[in-house]
């Protein structure tokens, strides 16, 4: 019963604010039929929210997006600096015995 109480108490501030979804709605109505002290916390006007520990998640949350986008965006740069590289030898590649371009290139 103590997990449900942290799972109620985690959702009584989205209740409170109407905007959890129908389900929790009715799954922390129906545990604070039985449990006495989320009752309690339900009736309460004002419902504390540990801002730091949410503050935290975020912050970790935040960084392991970042790291993504940076790793993302070096394959990015890496895929395009290899096209160039590429295309440049292509390039280069189409040069006849004199030093002049081949007309037919691509």
């Amino acid at each position: 019963m103590k997990d449900e109480c942290q799972i109620v108490q985690d959702l009584l501030p989205l209740v409170k604010d109407d905007v959890a979804s129908e389900a929790s709605i009715v799954f922390v109505q129906e545990h604070c039929r039985h449990c006495e002290e989320c009752k309690k916390l339900l009736a309460q006007e004002n419902i504390t929210v540990n801002s730091q520990a949410i503050k935290k998640k975020l912050v970790k949350r935040l960084r392991i997006m970042m790291v993504g986008v940076i790793c993302n965006g070096i394959y990015c740069l890496k895929n395009c600096m290899t096209s160039a590289i590429n295309f440049s030898l292509l390039v280069a590649s189409n040069i006849d015995s004199n030093g002049t371009p081949m007309t037919n290139v691509l």
